[in-house]
């Protein structure tokens, strides 16, 4: 009797280190689910890394080298599908001299502040920075890396939007234009409609909250082949084929979930 079975797509929950010099070559560590798949690659910016070890939940790998200083986009995927986390990685030039703030991990957090954070510079000394600003409010310093590239720091409360992020340095301040991006929790309050045929192809309008250009709606283990941003609070996605029978609806946005 043949059968057929539908595999979960590998997800994406920590990067560890969240950033690296530019000519690669960093031992990073990667927690996530549904990583024991045939046909796994880890791709930096679409450059492939080197994979060392896997047991399903952490993987370890060696970071390709970057192009350029700043965020990109860290890819898991197997040969059914994968989950990316926008501005997941950051790569450092190691020997500028020119103190800037080159990005923000991770770039998204909620409205109620107390999410955990790095900033990540370079050009800079250890323990330069004395203060972190998100638009005009203070962030707690939780500490910073012994090369001064990375500061930890605790987000605080904010309006839903884009601010920028700021560090002030013994002698100057450092300004990253919107790159963290407020937002209320991910939360899906309603579904319609709540049923379409095997074949997908069914729009489906989700209300809820705390939606991005980056999120990603999965019906049972299976992407939605189409997500339009309509706001915020509201999603219009078209369902994918599936067996008969009633699936779990769930949305995904970088290393959020609900």
């Amino acid at each position: 009797k043949e059968a057929f079975r539908y595999v979960q797509q590998p997800q994406i929950e920590k990067i560890t280190p969240s950033y690296g010099p530019l000519e690669g070559g960093t031992l990073i560590e990667l927690s996530g689910t549904d990583m024991a798949s045939d046909g796994l690659s880890l791709l930096f910016d679409g450059q492939e890394a080197v994979l060392l070890s896997n047991d399903g939940s952490l993987l370890k790998a060696y970071t390709p080298a970057g192009l350029v200083s700043g965020p990109i986009t860290v890819r898991l995927q197997n040969i059914y599908g994968g989950h990316a986390i926008d501005e997941g990685f950051v790569y450092i030039d190691p020997i500028s001299t020119t103190p800037d703030i080159v990005g923000v991990v991770p770039a998204t957090g909620s409205i109620d502040g107390g999410d955990e954070v790095e900033v990540i510079l370079e050009g800079v000394e250890n323990t330069a920075v004395s203060a972190v600003f998100f638009g005009d409010q203070n962030a707690e310093i939780l500490s910073i890396s012994n090369d001064g590239a990375s500061v930890r720091v605790i987000s605080p409360a904010n309006t839903s939007g884009s601010v920028n992020v700021r560090a002030e340095l013994d002698d100057q301040e450092l300004n990253r234009p919107e790159a963290f991006t407020y937002t209320e929790d991910l939360r899906i309050m309603e579904i319609s409609p709540v049923s379409g045929p095997q074949s997908g192809g069914t729009d489906v309008t989700i209300t809820g909250a705390g939606f991005t250009e980056t999120t990603e709606v999965i019906f049972g283990v299976l992407p939605a082949t189409n997500v339009e941003l309509i706001s915020a609070n509201e999603l219009i996605v078209t369902t994918p084929q599936g067996a008969p029978g009633t699936v779990s609806v769930r949305i995904v946005d970088g290393t959020r979930n609900a």
